[in-house]
């Protein structure tokens, strides 16, 4: 009766328990899925319900068998993924035993440097394996996770520099976060090599932005002694170039400054990050 009254008060055509998993029972006594829909239907003797009840058997299994299927293919892509690192990790370990074979300091910098890049897009394998999103990452965990591995392989510890990352719990599709991620990378490793030449201390801050209009910021500067334009291109050509090419890729708009230490600005106006999911 209280169904009914329910019913009643709001009269429209609608699926019975929406939320539920209704079974039928057919003459024989056994049970199948079913669909039931109510329609109100008033008559001369007052008002009826109609319920028309549909055996979803067919459907029921059709949707057991989508999901086994996109189970796998679940399954078979955080295997790619895991496989895809794996073989990043090679090659960085590769570059490593060979750089321990060459005397001349400049060199064994540009195969260290090769290592944090190859390092860079591996860690975006590691956590989509991890990661119960195929598409997306948490881009805020990703960069935390980078940035310690930057400061552990350069030896920062003895000279004092911080780290800040500020926001985080948005989820970044892969083709946005490798491109990013690289640029972090470079930006990063800029500014330990160059921003606090003989200074015993320095921070690195590192933040994400999603803006309520849409589009999403990312910002990564430091407190060294900055740069001028002849100097960023004499310094770090290729990295620079590697930035600019990186941002045409993934349409984001791009302004720096090195006044008051270094600060580059990365604004993708169409890219709306998704919030963190609860795990």
């Amino acid at each position: 009766p209280k169904h009914r009254h329910h019913f009643g008060a709001n009269l429209k055509t609608r699926p019975m328990g929406a939320d539920l998993d209704l079974c039928a029972c057919r003459k024989d006594g056994s049970e199948f899925p079913a669909e039931i829909s109510l329609a109100p239907l008033e008559t001369a003797e007052g008002l009826l319900v109609t319920a028309a009840i549909r055996d979803i058997t067919a459907r029921r299994r059709a949707e057991e068998l989508l999901q086994s299927s996109l189970r796998e293919k679940e399954t078979l892509l955080k295997e790619v993924h895991h496989r895809v690192k794996n073989n990043l990790q090679v090659i960085s370990s590769l570059l490593s035993l060979q750089s321990h074979t060459i005397e001349d300091e400049s060199v064994r910098s540009i195969f260290a440097l090769s290592q944090a890049r190859i390092q860079s897009i591996a860690l975006v394998h590691e956590k989509l394996y991890q990661s119960k999103n195929l598409s997306h990452i948490d881009f805020g965990d990703y960069l935390r996770t980078l940035v310690i591995y930057l400061f552990r392989t350069q030896n920062v510890g003895e000279r004092g520099i911080r780290h800040q990352i500020d926001g985080g719990g948005l989820l970044l599709p892969v083709d946005v976060a490798a491109p990013l991620g690289l640029i972090v990378n470079e930006l990063v490793l800029n500014s330990l090599k160059h921003a606090f030449p003989g200074q015993a201390g320095g921070n690195i801050t590192i933040q994400l932005v999603g803006h309520d209009q849409g589009g999403f910021e990312l910002t990564v500067s430091d407190d060294g002694i900055g740069f001028t334009e002849a100097s960023l291109q004499r310094e770090s050509s290729l990295g620079i170039d590697l930035v600019k090419a990186l941002a045409r890729q993934i349409d984001a708009v791009v302004e720096w400054s090195g006044n008051e230490g270094a600060c580059f600005r990365f604004y993708l106006p169409t890219l709306e990050p998704s919030p963190k999911e609860d795990r």
